[in-house]
This record gives structure tokens, C-alpha cells and sequence, in this order.
């Protein structure tokens, strides 16, 4: 398993090849477009992104992941967990992250809190 600094070190370099801003939230980073988050590094260390039910489907079915699931047993449906292993292919990873970012870029804008 990958370090917590492995990973993130990993993340922003995705975010980077992609010209999105990593944000955080609590000391926990992650993305979003539109205020619609679409990737985070939890802090139980798991590295997600969100998918569209087709595209999750797929991912599922490739890689050996799942859906997140919060430690209290929230389950965050639109989210899958990216394999350590998926990490070290970055053309790959990128792509997934590119449809996580399309898929979220479609979703209905979060107003801004005032």
C-alpha cells in the first residue's frame, strides 16, 4: 500500500497534467468544478473519483476497486476507489480523472454560500 505523501505527491501531479486546483477541506484535499467535488485523498488514505453509472460500471469491472465507503458506512455511490496499482499508469489514470472531471462539469452548478 501506498503512503498518504505517495499518493498525494501522485494527485497533484494529476491535477496538474489536467490545469485543476487542488483545494482542501479540512486538511484533506480534493477537486471540484462548479462546486461539484469529483476526486479527493480521504483521510483513511483513499484516493477517489466520481464517475457517471456507465463509466463507474466499467471501472468497476477493469480494475480491482469499489465503491467508497465512508468509515461510518456512508456510502458515496458515485464514487470509486482508485487502485494503488492504477496510480503507476498515469496516461490511464488521467483519463478516468478527465471523465470524472467531464461528469462533474455536467452536473447542475452548487450555488456559493454567502
Amino acid at each position: 500500500m501506498l503512503t498518504r505523501m505517495e499518493k498525494f505527491e501522485a494527485y497533484k501531479l494529476l491535477t496538474g497534467k489536467l490545469d485543476v486546483e487542488l483545494k482542501e477541506n479540512f486538511g484533506f484535499p480534493f477537486t471540484s468544478v462548479n462546486g461539484n467535488m469529483f476526486s479527493f485523498l480521504s483521510k483513511e488514505n483513499v484516493l477517489g473519483i466520481r464517475l457517471a453509472q456507465n463509466e463507474r460500471e466499467e471501472f468497476l469491472g477493469k480494475f480491482d476497486s469499489e465503491i467508497y465507503q465512508r468509515p461510518g458506512g456512508q456510502v458515496l455511490k458515485e464514487y470509486v476507489v482508485i487502485p494503488d496499482d492504477l496510480l503507476a499508469n498515469a496516461d490511464e489514470l488521467t483519463s478516468w480523472f478527465e471523465k470524472s472531471l467531464n461528469y462533474a462539469g455536467g452536473l447542475k452548478p452548487k450555488k456559493k454560500k454567502k
